[in-house]
């Protein structure tokens, strides 16, 4: 008896299995015909309901997509601004160092009763860091005869240093902005300190918290030329010190420099 009832049992499971194998089978070649005969009507269900959503996808997420489109943008148009206004103080800086600063000096040579016979001398910047020590630059000599190691040089008729080294077809010219190198500088026109060279073509000054000085001062070095070297760039004031620390650079790049002017002290 037992044994009747499990084949029973195991009859009865195939049945089922396959019946519902059966009505599966139907289902999809159901699907199939009805697509293949309606596939037009099916398709414009397909569109029907789907187009909403789509259109509502778009409406989402287009801004999101036209907002980091906008931030690229903005990024960009940062930077741009950036190089602009470094390039306006360099030239700010450039027109002054060039037109006022030369011809008050002229005028006053004129006063004097002195003749400027200091020739000056165009040499093609060869090598700038990192390829040369660090704050210097090489340029070529087609003269040796003609420099000499002190005379001064000159970017754009900014004062940059000295030659530090003469050789038969180039020179070394180590810059103001050298490592501890000391300079006599002025300003704003008004306040006499020393700037020391603290490398990568930037300065510091040390003043008494009591003398007012800016962001966006000229800085000048004083010489038998006075010219512009800088700007105020940022002033340090710690609380616990009686002194404020000046930051400034060159108002230019090793990249921004091909040639050099050198002149006799």
């Amino acid at each position: 008896m037992p044994k009747k009832m499990t084949y029973l049992q195991r009859s009865s499971e195939k049945n089922s299995r396959r019946r519902r194998n059966v009505k599966f089978a139907s289902i999809f070649f159901a699907i199939i015909l009805f697509g293949f005969l309606f596939r037009n009507f099916s398709g414009g269900v397909v569109h029907t309901v789907l187009y909403p959503i789509n259109k509502t996808a778009s409406f989402v997420f287009s801004p999101i997509r036209n907002f980091g489109t906008y931030l690229h943008s903005k990024t960009k148009l940062v930077e741009e601004n950036k190089k602009l206004i470094n390039d306006k103080k360099f030239l700010q800086i450039e027109l002054l160092s060039i037109e006022n600063l030369r011809s008050e000096n002229e005028q006053l040579r004129n006063a004097l009763g002195l003749k400027n016979n200091t020739e000056e001398i165009s040499a093609e910047i060869i090598l700038t860091p990192p390829f040369s020590p660090f704050d210097t630059f090489v340029i070529r000599v087609v003269d040796p005869v003609k420099i000499k190691i002190g005379d001064r040089v000159f970017a754009n008729g900014i004062l940059v240093g000295e030659v530090l080294e003469l050789h038969s077809q180039n020179a070394i010219v180590k810059l103001l902005s050298s490592s501890g190198t000391k300079v006599p500088v002025k300003i704003n026109d008004e306040i006499i300190a020393e700037a020391i060279g603290q490398g990568g073509l930037s300065f510091l000054i040390q003043l008494p918290k009591d003398i007012l000085v800016d962001n966006g001062y000229l800085i000048y070095a004083l010489g038998s030329e006075k010219t512009v070297i800088g700007t105020i760039e940022y002033i340090d004031k710690p609380e616990n010190s009686s002194f404020q620390t000046i930051y400034f650079k060159f108002p230019f790049n090793f990249s921004d420099l091909n040639f050099v002017q050198i002149k006799g002290v």
